[in-house]
């Protein structure tokens, strides 16, 4: 999966605003037109003092949600917690737990059958 670098993190508060209303416009919701055979999960979470963000990622095959792989990063928080903001505090964390599976070799997007990967942020 190409992920492609839309801004950089470190934002103030109102350019995070601005970018989020100008992202949201972007943001289409289509079918994807085939069956996927994997399926990756990125979750995060934050240090009880809030300065260190957690954030994990597994691929599952499907249909029997075997694990394939899966990588971890621990980062500093680099955005303070405002409300709507959420994203820009842990997005940069679960972008970055991504890179390792989508550049290990062990798991390969696009099989060659046309089915494709999706991946869930939440």
């Amino acid at each position: 999966m190409n992920i492609r670098r839309l801004h950089e993190w470190a934002v103030s508060t109102a350019q995070a605003r601005d970018m989020q209303s100008d992202l949201s416009r972007q943001v289409r919701l289509t079918p994807m037109g085939c069956r996927s055979v994997t399926v990756a999960e990125l979750d995060c979470t934050f240090s009880r003092d809030g300065n260190r963000v957690f954030a994990v990622a597994v691929v599952l095959a499907l249909p029997g949600l075997d694990v394939i792989e899966s990588a971890h990063v621990v980062m500093p928080v680099r955005f303070p917690n405002i409300p709507g903001l959420l994203s820009f505090r842990e997005a940069s964390a679960c972008l970055e737990v991504y890179h390792p599976i989508s550049d290990s070799g062990t798991h390969t997007p696009g099989p060659p059958d046309g089915r494709e990967d999706q991946v869930s942020l939440t």
